[in-house]
């Protein structure tokens, strides 16, 4: 739907009654209000079980042969979607690094067939949610809604048949539905394989019964007999996603409402996990633990309401250690990496928890939306960006344990990108290892991603690739484990070409498959798919794929050292992998260096080896780059260009300590001075990457060593990127950056600022009531009204596409006013009407934490263009919190932007330049000197106010304690009364 601004997509035919449709859906799941329930678990048994016949004996549906004469029985498996927020984030961790063509020959495709395609279907059916998994002697492959069996040489063994196949005469309310949403997984620690398919909405509406349909191999033979089993859930259980761990088959599903009209509510996800140990052996008594996470409780991101697409955690490898909970994780939608933990008690099913662990802040980013992925034609294809793609990968390294998943991101334009992670559990801690985008930057759009780390920590990343000028087609890249941070270093590898765009249906596939052949733990396996030529109302196909990372030397370039003014040292690590390797250094003045040096044995073991080589007769103050090169007969390693510079001083920053509202410590430590004395030394500091001493900067002696500097003067609640430096006769040379944030605590000096540049998500000491709706950081409303920030670039913005009351409160910091007798916040602000939606924003204040908020403002019409008010503040106390409140009813939102709390007339004293002069204007509340019409407050403070130049206020009011000296022959006017307290 488009508005002429943000375009909202859903999976509604019904145009004609789109806006309501989204209304109704927005209402269900964004706007349902936290409530704290007790958490309390399920015990569920399955409605049923048995053993069924081998697989392989059993007669598979077939396709009528009369189908060819007549129209296509065509379905749509059920899915539902999020809404994509409106507004755009820039996508700060979009990796910049591509030009890997020395490392070509470092993948090898081993494996690469056709999967099931839909022409194979019995029903027609879209899209094909393509998933496998590999096992010692087969892959197995499940799509929308079939199920295939080949062993590992790409020759089938069974299939295709439909899914439902696997439960031919497990008769029960589920009978004649084959709906799709299969997921196959296979558990290494059994030699088993796993199979599930929900059977919705069976029986007659509105008394609909939802089941997840569970089978279990009884061997390790994928065409042989499954335990079976049936379980009811309460409502539609979309989009399941199961991961094995020791102790359970763990599964997460979105729950829907199909028994009310459309459109059907959102009830909330569900977390729950299946008594393994008995599965495994077909005890019709094994249990069901089910948390419904909507009565969880909590607030922000620990609210249960507010889950959304979790992944379970699915082990490949090592177990985790014994009661190690399973970790279901998903996205917010711009800025966090949410984890809950599933602890199951098997003894006590009721004693199990299901808990809100932490939230890993991530670069923010914008979710692709449905129908927004060009391919050549003229239908745009769906990305699925509301969620986590299958599978967040889980593994044991022993000192660490480690997770891998990724989703699609809007890169810019609609182009979409691959957001990836890496984050790890040392022991009770988590924290993001490595982030980063995987967008080339080259108009094509990479989607539908699916990640896996094999054991020796190599990453291996495959997608679909599409573009206005291409049709769909499948591609993989990867890292090795020893690569440099946040990078796929592997050169895309192509798996299949596509000919041919999807021309009647824009839904593409909800999820792929990635992952590790458990024969060796390192070799990747893969389901994909693209458009086949087949012809077909949706003429989708599939392929499967292995690959692997061939042996070559891995290698690292590593910093120069000994560096004088015409000599240096250049340093390096490689490992052999194994195999007879030699290394030598490639080294000049520009990226194709143009000289080397002699090539030296490292060996052919499989550890680093450090490596190293003189340089002499350099030329003072060039930049040099270089690189280590090694070579075995598997292919040949590049490292990482990296420059020095002759005459040079080295230096390293100190990272950053003691940072308290406005002031911190920092400092470096300089190894060498490049062959000249250093005569200047310090730390620069800046809001801005990469600070010079162009900057605010401090001074800290001479020489080479270690220094400490202190940083003040700094604001509030900012980000600060911070630098060492040192100057030596061949000029000024720095270290990297270090970033750190101001502290909060209560701000007692005024004026202050906010107009929200720099921030991406919520400013620094500002937080949000509910973020549900978010209030957005950008330029203007993304909508045209207003079109730009009232200053700058950034501005705040609340909209939301329901006419809902859709409130988010922002809120300042927390204000020490005790010292001040009038305080007035000003503020910029625009709510643009939009066909009839108008927007609202009333002010708010507190006056303590937790306390009552007590309105103080208004604004319920149209303004369209920025417009600047102002708030006179109540009688000022130690505590004191302001609050926007914006109220998005589908309007152009609500922006904020230059909110300014001041003192008009009062006296502060002390912050900078005289620290006593009356006319300095930085020691005043609103930065400005008093004139004749000012009323002028003046508290006890340390410095007191002194009138060396002539003075003029209106009424003048001193507090007991406080005082004003007037120089001699200089006076101050009072035009209106004095006050002695």
């Amino acid at each position: 739907m488009d508005k002429n601004k943000n375009t909202v997509y859903f999976i509604h035919p019904d145009l004609k009654h789109m806006k309501q449709y989204i209304q109704f859906f927005l209402i269900a799941i964004l706007l349902c209000p936290v409530m704290v329930f007790s958490q309390t678990a399920e015990v569920k048994l399955p409605v049923k079980s048995d053993v069924s016949i081998p697989l392989r004996d059993m007669k598979p549906q077939k396709k009528p042969f009369w189908k060819k004469w007549f129209h296509e029985v065509e379905t749509e498996v059920p899915n539902q979607f999020r809404p994509v927020p409106p507004g755009f984030n820039v996508d700060n961790v979009i990796q910049t690094v591509y030009n890997h063509a020395d490392r070509s020959m470092e993948s090898t495709l081993l494996m690469n067939f056709d999967g099931t395609s839909n022409g194979s279907n019995i029903t027609m059916s879209t899209p094909p949610d393509p998933v496998g998994d590999v096992g010692p002697n087969h892959y197995v492959q499940i799509v929308n809604s079939m199920f295939h069996v080949w062993n590992k040489a790409g020759v089938s063994q069974f299939g295709p048949v439909n899914t439902s196949t696997i439960w031919s005469g497990f008769n029960g309310p589920w009978n004649g539905h084959n709906n799709g949403d299969a997921i196959v997984v296979y558990d290494d620690f059994s030699d088993r394989w796993l199979v599930s398919q929900f059977a919705i909405n069976c029986g007659t509406y509105p008394t609909y019964t939802e089941f997840e349909m569970i089978a279990i191999s009884t061997s390790p033979d994928p065409t042989g007999s499954y335990y079976r089993y049936a379980f009811q859930f309460d409502y539609m259980p979309d989009y399941p996603k199961i991961g094995v761990w020791n102790d359970g088959y763990y599964m997460a599903v979105n729950r829907f409402d199909f028994n009310q009209p459309n459109p059907q509510p959102y009830v909330g996800a569900a977390g729950c996990v299946m008594e393994r140990s008995k599965m495994l052996v077909g005890d019709p008594s094994a249990r069901m633990i089910y948390f419904k996470t909507e009565n969880l409780g909590g607030s922000g991101s620990g609210s249960g309401s507010l889950c959304w697409a979790m992944l379970p955690s699915d082990c490949d490898g090592t177990p985790p250690a014994v009661g190690t909970p399973d970790y279901f994780t998903y996205i917010d939608g711009s800025s966090e990496l949410r984890i809950w933990a599933l602890h199951a008690d098997w003894t006590t099913p009721l004693n199990s928890t299901f808990t809100y662990v932490t939230a890993l802040p991530v670069a923010a980013y914008t979710m692709m939306g449905s129908g927004s992925i060009a391919e050549q034609g003229t239908l745009a294809l769906d990305a699925l960006g509301d969620r986590l793609m299958f599978r967040n990968q889980y593994r044991n390294f022993g000192s660490y344990e480690t997770f891998v998943t990724c989703h699609s991101v809007n890169t810019g334009s609609n182009i979409a990108g691959i957001r990836w992670y890496e984050y790890r559990k040392t022991g009770s801690t988590f924290s993001l290892y490595q982030q980063s985008t995987y967008a080339p930057g080259d108009g094509k759009s990479r989607w539908l991603g699916s990640i896996a780390m094999n054991s020796i920590g190599d990453i291996g990343l495959a997608y679909s690739v599409s573009s206005s000028t291409m049709h769909p087609s499948i591609y993989y890249t990867g890292r090795r484990a020893s690569d440099p941070l946040n990078q796929m270093t592997i050169p895309e590898g192509l798996i299949q070409s596509g000919t041919v765009s999807m021309t009647s249906y824009s839904r593409w596939g909800d999820y792929s498959s990635m992952s590790i052949d458990p024969s060796d733990d390192i070799t990747f396996w893969t389901t994909q798919e693209y458009v086949g030529t087949y012809g077909g109302w949706c003429p989708w196909s599939t392929k499967i794929s292995s690959f692997k990372f061939a042996n070559t030397p891995i290698v690292i370039t590593q910093a120069a050292t000994a560096i004088a003014a015409t000599s240096g040292t250049l340093n390096g690590t490689v490992n052999p992998n194994g195999l007879a390797t030699t290394y030598h250094f490639e080294w000049g003045t520009t990226v194709t260096y143009g000289n080397s040096t002699s090539s030296q044995s490292a060996g052919s073991g499989s550890s680093n080896v450090a490596e190293s080589a003189n340089l002499t007769g350099l030329t003072t103050g060039t930049t040099y780059h270089y690189r280590i090169v090694a070579t075995n007969s598997d292919g040949t390693g590049n490292g990482d260009d990296i420059t020095f510079i002759p005459g040079a001083a080295i230096i390293t920053t100190t990272a950053v300590s003691a940072i308290t509202t406005t002031t911190a410590t920092s400092g470096g430590t300089i190894t060498a001075d490049g062959g000249s004395a250093v005569t200047a030394r310090g730390i620069c500091w800046s809001m801005a990457i990469n600070p010079t001493i162009a900057n605010s900067h401090t001074s800290d002696g001479t020489g080479t060593g270690t220094f400490t500097s202190s940083i003040s003067g700094l604001l509030i609640g900012n980000g600060y990127y911070v630098r060492a430096y040192a100057t030596n006769a061949n000029g000024t040379y720095y270290g990297d950056n270090a970033f750190f944030s101001t502290s909060c605590g209560t701000i007692s000096m005024l004026p202050v600022t906010q107009d929200f540049e720099g921030y991406a998500i919520t400013p620094g000491c500002w937080n949000e009531e509910n973020s549900n709706p978010a209030w957005q950081y950008l330029l203007g409303c993304g909508n045209g009204i207003p079109a730009s920030a009232h200053s700058g670039i950034r501005n705040a913005c609340l909209k939301d596409y329901t006419t809902a009351d859709n409130t988010d409160k922002l809120i300042s910091p927390v204000f020490d006013l005790s010292l001040y007798n009038n305080v007035v916040v000003t503020f910029w602000h625009t709510q643009a009407v939009w066909s009839g939606d108008q927007d609202q924003l009333k002010i708010y204040y507190r006056t303590s934490s937790g306390g009552t908020w007590n309105q103080l403002a208004s604004y319920t019409s149209s303004i369209t263009s920025w417009k600047q008010d102002s708030v006179n503040l109540p009688v000022p106390g130690p505590y004191f919190q302001i609050a926007f409140e914006g109220n998005a009813k589908y309007g152009y939102g609500v922006c904020l932007d230059d909110i300014k709390v001041k003192a008009p007339g009062n006296w502060i004293g002390g912050t900078s330049g005289s620290l006593s002069d009356w006319n300095t204007g930085t020691n005043w509340g609103d930065g400005f000197v008093p004139t004749a019409s000012s009323d002028v407050y003046i508290p006890a403070r340390n410095y007191l106010p002194v009138v060396n130049n002539p003075a003029a206020c209106h009424n003048l009011i001193i507090e007991s304690g406080a005082g004003l000296s007037v120089s001699a022959l200089k006076t101050i006017t009072v035009n209106g009364k004095m006050t002695l307290k």
